[in-house]
């Protein structure tokens, strides 16, 4: 197909798709049939109705893509709508709003802004001081110190939250929060750190290592995010109904049960039971109603 050098729209114009080096639209421009081109900046309001297959993509104003979206690298200060999939083999920089409502594929995502899935999110690096709402989400690397709500279930490989999230389901080898996280299923993982004054929530809590204590010296800015994550949820206690690990350690939390190998309850704890296989400590400022040493099964031959 031949390339054309570049299509600009200033007025209201409806034009046929093709490939060009640029495209530039600051008017409104519908643009009928699949595009590709090196460039696409959109500072007016397009509607694109066929596949769009772009190098970079800047958006500044509204764009509405209503077939696939391919970018190398995408940056939106405007508002995006893509009706179908979204495939970015680099970076996607969202400091305004994207709404997806099918798959996104992206290899680096940074928002500031606010980021709609209405499908599964799959991100390779994932840096978030916006807003994240998705229905699943599967990363390998995630910084998080905005919020993040995930109706389904988050799989990663390292999260690391300073900000507050909401999911179904954690699975994860690495697992670090600084801030606030709420689980109303399970978190499966190898390692576990929650700030003992997070005010975090989680149903069932899988893993070897897991540890609820101080994370950080109260100051700066996480200081002051910390606080307010207090006052919205009015408890600065770690609760849980269940931590099944080999090694836990935790301060300033309520558990309803907790079973593992090797077991200390650090200050201002209550647990209701636990189950332990080799060293219990308890320190004398927390409560366990109930504590059983599991003997270890012995086959007989």
């Amino acid at each position: 197909m031949r390339r054309n050098d570049c299509l600009s729209i200033s007025g209201k114009e409806q034009v046929l798709g093709g490939s060009y080096k640029e495209v530039r639209l600051s008017g409104y421009g519908s643009i009928q049939g699949a595009l590709t081109a090196e460039l696409l900046k959109v500072s007016g309001l397009g509607m694109f109705d066929e596949g769009v297959t772009v190098s970079q993509l800047e958006v500044s104003g509204q764009a509405t893509f209503n077939h696939h979206l391919e970018v190398h690298e995408a940056k939106v200060s405007g508002l995006l709508t893509a009706k179908k999939n979204v495939s970015c083999q680099e970076k996607f920089v969202v400091s305004g709003k994207v709404k997806g409502e099918s798959r996104m594929n992206i290899r680096e995502l940074t928002i500031s802004g606010l980021l709609t899935a209405l499908q599964e999110l799959e991100v390779g690096i994932l840096k978030l001081s916006g807003k994240l709402s998705a229905n699943s989400l599967k990363v390998e690397n995630a910084e998080i110190s905005g919020m993040v709500t995930i109706t389904g279930e988050l799989c990663a490989h390292v999260l690391e939250i300073r900000g507050m999230m909401t999911a179904d389901s954690v699975e994860s080898e690495v697992l670090k929060v600084k801030g606030r996280m709420d689980c109303k299923g399970m978190i499966n993982s190898e390692k576990v750190e929650i700030s003992s004054t997070s005010g975090s929530s989680f149903n069932e809590l899988g893993a070897s290592d897991v540890k609820i204590c101080e994370l950080e010296p109260k100051h700066g800015l996480l200081s002051r995010f910390s606080t307010l994550c207090h006052l919205f949820s009015g408890t600065t206690v770690v609760k849980g109904n269940l931590i099944e690990a080999d090694s836990v350690y935790v301060e300033n939390a309520r558990i309803k049960k907790i079973r593992g190998q090797d077991i200390v309850i650090g200050p201002h704890c209550e647990i209701e039971a636990i189950e332990y296989g080799g060293t219990l400590v308890v320190d004398s400022t927390s409560t366990v109603k109930q504590a059983t040493m599991q003997e270890e099964k012995r086959c007989l031959i």
